[in-house]
């Protein structure tokens, strides 16, 4: 697709060039040279910008692909443990509860409507 845009711009550039030399037969040249090589470099750095633009959708997209494999993998791995398990509770690095634990609770003999998250398991 890069090689599209380049191609692309550069037949632009030759044509921009063959109108500059068609409808102005007065112009020189250097003036004709100037035309094709900033037509050129306007070329290029539309190319550049493309690829630069490729690359960022590319990795976003992988970032986003990669995000979703880990929120699946997650929940099928929480859906077998709860399926294994009484009781299934997340905790953060302090070992406090980072979700509502209603089974947690209730197996505390707590009830089920009161809230396990932010507690503390020391």
């Amino acid at each position: 697709r890069i090689s599209f845009v380049f191609v692309v711009n550069v037949a632009m550039a030759c044509v921009t060039a063959w109108v500059e030399v068609r409808l102005f037969p007065q112009h020189q040249g250097s003036q004709v040279g100037a035309c094709v090589a900033a037509e050129l470099l306007v070329a290029l750095s539309v190319t550049a910008f493309a690829r630069q633009f490729q690359e960022m959708t590319l990795r976003r997209l992988q970032t986003d692909i990669e995000k979703r494999a880990i929120r699946e993998e997650r929940l099928a791995m929480t859906r077998l443990l709860e399926l294994m398990c009484d009781v299934v509770v997340e905790l953060d690095a302090d070992l406090h509860i980072t979700q509502p634990a209603p089974k947690l609770a209730a197996m505390l003999t707590l009830g089920t409507d009161s809230s396990m998250a932010g507690k503390s398991l020391q």
